[in-house]
């Protein structure tokens, strides 16, 4: 059977079980059917109102879809309840990302890695945010954390490129933003940036 199948029969059989809610809302969230996966984490928390999974779940459909601050009320509720659970600090890290709010984005990233230290996304969003924060000497040992953690995670290579135009690196920006565009070809800014670190080559 599917996991749809499995947790839809769970669900006609035990209408009334928050997990099944859950994990069938999660198969629909990975499948981008996203109001049928809403449907069944906001089942999933009428039902258990302090389920941090289905929380945690839900705030990830709230940033998929735009809404920020729903999503960082849920993010917000699954910590409160769950404070040591990376999953928790990671999705509302990523909504107070997307809000403007880089210190808590900041707070929650570390706390991640810190608890799982080959979360190589984890490191990739410290780098997006010290870019951000125009402090490319952090970002930089954040993007090489990622690639150690993940070598095969070659989006890093992008942000990790573009780094080393703004700190003056060109050799290391080309080589790097050479690699991105190997691995994909149709991403317009790799070859702004390379073209940037080219001029400054003299080439």
């Amino acid at each position: 059977k599917s996991s749809e199948t499995l947790w839809s029969d769970v669900i006609k059989k035990f209408p009334r079980v928050p997990i099944a809610q859950n994990n069938l809302g999660s198969y629909y969230q990975k499948h981008d059917e996203l109001n049928l996966a809403k449907q069944h984490f906001d089942a999933a928390l009428r039902l258990q109102p302090d389920f941090a999974n289905a929380l945690i779940n839900r705030c990830d459909y709230f940033r998929t879809t735009n809404k920020i601050d729903s999503a960082i009320i849920d993010g917000n509720h699954a910590v409160r309840l769950e404070p040591q659970n990376p999953d928790a600090h990671q999705n509302r890290g990523i909504a107070y990302g997307i809000a403007g709010k880089l210190d808590s984005s900041l707070s929650d990233f570390k706390f991640v890695v810190a608890h799982q230290p080959n979360n190589a996304r984890a490191f990739n969003n410290l780098g997006n945010l010290y870019s951000m924060k125009i402090k490319y000497d952090s970002a930089l040992i954040y993007y090489n954390a990622a690639l150690q953690a993940d070598p095969s995670f070659t989006d890093v290579l992008n942000n990790r490129g573009k780094c080393y135009v703004f700190l003056g690196k060109y050799p290391e920006a080309v080589n790097d933003l050479s690699r991105a565009i190997e691995s994909n070809p149709t991403n317009a800014n790799n070859y702004y940036f390379r073209m940037q670190a080219f001029q400054q080559l003299g080439k």
